[in-house]
């Protein structure tokens, strides 16, 4: 994402532009609420770099930047398409 925002930056588009909809990028997972302050807090400042997500990226755990997820791991947030819900 560094280089996307940073060619938009060359185009003359903020980065909060486009961080902003990254906010919710570690929802449910420990640190979320830190990376979205941080990112909050800090994106819209004068002078700000693409490289604030690698200092955001600090806010986060190791564990779970480490973490993969696979596709049955959040059911209950995101619900497969393919599979019936049960109802009742």
């Amino acid at each position: 994402m560094i280089p996307y925002i940073e060619e938009w930056m060359e185009r003359g588009v903020y980065p909060n532009r486009i961080i902003r909809h990254m906010l919710g990028l570690f929802a449910h997972r420990r640190g979320a609420s830190a990376w979205k302050r941080y990112l909050s807090e800090n994106a819209h400042k004068p002078g700000t770099r693409a490289g604030i997500l690698r200092d955001a990226m600090q806010q986060i755990p190791d564990e779970v930047l480490d973490e993969r997820l696979l596709p049955d791991a959040l059911p209950h947030i995101y619900p497969s398409p393919f599979i019936p819900m049960e109802h009742g």
